[in-house]
């Protein structure tokens, strides 16, 4: 069997393992006298669980996790919550299923502590996730900036000076920690958004592989602009700064600054302009070619009917202008007589 067919074995082991775990543990822990309302969320945590169970037997991940934390909303328990990061895990959402895995081991005040079985489990699985992650070392010249992963500011990790993306809730980028720090990620695409007031926003895309360590230099003020072309007409030739840049649509980067475009395509009219860009900006425009109006002393068929034209005009004046022929003399015949015409 492949590696993946028993991690999915192994992981519907422990939930079921879990599932009855929790059936014992509900049932020891449930004060003698519980309020009708706490009961019925017992209840409806205890089937919530089990139909997470039902969704893994399925692979139904996703599924799987909804209706774990919609238990673990009804009633806490740090299975709930180790079942939860095992989702994340096979979901590859691997920085949230380390955190909600370290959690599940943190035990609170008063609640039940993790079995020991899913505690060494939850160990291994946060030893093979750190080993998966990737980092991105960032350096940036402005304190100020701001700096959001894929729509979620950064979090700091629970050690080591590290921030972590993908585990804060959405919404906008944080104030940068230093001038020079680093982020683990999941491996894959992220979009970084940096933002500094009096700038436009931007974005830098990163495939980070697994394990592996990029780095990454910003600066907002120097950034450079990116700038993309397109025209109501198919195929048309861009010209930036008098370089061909290739055909519509395209996207070229600039540095900041004033650059001068022009638009071409055989029988429409050139479209041209000049544009000043700013560090790090993203400019998106259409150019617009009208069709080309000929003047009517550029067109072949005119030329055409002018040399015509002139060719009969020649004919005509030669005509006119020719002088008489003399006609040729006349025959008197052998008797030397001749009829004169009047």
């Amino acid at each position: 069997m492949t590696s993946r067919v028993l991690a999915i074995l192994h992981a519907l082991v422990v939930l079921v393992t879990a599932m009855a775990i929790t059936r014992g543990v509900a049932a020891q822990t449930a004060p003698p006298q519980a309020p009708a309302e706490s009961t019925a969320d017992a209840l409806a945590a205890r089937e919530e669980f089990r139909a997470g169970g039902r969704l893994v037997e399925q692979s139904e991940w996703a599924a799987a996790l909804a209706a774990f934390e919609r238990s673990l909303a009804l009633r806490k328990h740090p299975l709930t919550v180790y079942n939860i990061g095992v989702c994340q895990r096979f979901l590859g959402r691997y920085t949230l299923a380390a955190r909600t895995l370290r959690l599940a081991l943190t035990r609170t005040e008063g609640g039940p502590e993790l079995p020991e079985l899913f505690r060494e489990q939850a160990k291994a699985y946060i030893d093979e996730i750190d080993r998966k992650l990737a980092r991105v070392a960032v350096t940036i010249k402005q304190s100020d900036a701001t700096l959001a992963i894929d729509g979620r500011p950064l979090a700091p990790a629970t050690s080591g000076g590290l921030f972590v993306a993908g585990v804060a809730p959405p919404g906008e980028g944080k104030r940068v920690p230093s001038a020079r720090f680093e982020v683990v990620a999941d491996p894959g695409s992220h979009v970084l958004t940096f933002q500094l007031t009096g700038h436009d926003t931007l974005e830098v895309r990163r495939d980070l592989k697994p394990g592996a360590t990029d780095e990454l230099t910003m600066s907002l003020t120097e950034q450079e602009a990116q700038l993309h072309i397109d025209a109501d007409r198919a195929a048309c030739v861009v010209r930036v700064d008098d370089v061909d840049v290739g055909l519509t649509p395209v996207t070229v980067t600039r540095p900041p600054g004033q650059h001068v475009i022009g638009v071409f395509k055989d029988g429409f009219v050139t479209y041209g302009t000049t544009v000043n860009l700013r560090p790090g900006q993203h400019m998106r425009f259409a150019a617009e070619l009208p069709v080309e109006r000929t003047p009517i002393t550029k067109r072949w068929w005119f030329w055409t009917a002018a040399v015509a034209v002139v060719a009969t005009g020649a004919l005509v004046t030669y005509a006119v202008t020719r002088p008489e022929p003399e006609p040729p003399p006349y025959q008197s015949g052998t008797t030397g007589w001749v009829v004169p015409i009047r």
